[in-house]
C-alpha cells in the first residue's frame, strides 16, 4: 500500500466543529467541491440561457425596427399593383 503510513482515527479539521475520521473529512471537503462546481455549471449554464435570450430580443427588436419601412413598401406596392389592376 501506498500513501499515508498512518491514518490518523480523528481529524478535528478547522472547518468542522466535530471530529471527523480522516477520510470522513476528506469526502466532505470532496463533497463540497463538487457541490461548487455543480453550482458553477449551473450559473454559467443560466447566465448563458440570458445572454442567448438577449441576443435573440435584440435580432428581433432589429426585426420590428425596420417594420415601419416595410410596411410603407407593402402599401407603396399594394397601390401600385391595384393601379396596374385598375389600368
Amino acid at each position: 500500500m501506498g500513501g499515508a503510513r498512518y491514518v490518523y482515527p480523528s481529524a478535528n479539521h478547522k472547518r468542522f466543529d466535530h471530529s471527523l475520521g480522516t477520510f470522513g473529512a476528506i469526502s466532505l471537503i470532496l463533497d463540497e467541491k463538487l457541490f461548487k462546481r455543480r453550482s458553477q455549471f449551473f450559473k454559467e449554464k443560466i447566465i448563458n440561457s440570458y445572454i442567448g435570450l438577449k441576443n435573440y430580443f435584440l435580432e428581433e427588436s432589429k426585426n420590428f425596427d425596420d417594420l415601419p419601412y416595410g410596411i410603407d413598401k407593402l402599401g407603396e406596392s399594394i397601390d401600385n399593383r391595384s393601379k396596374e389592376i385598375i389600368q
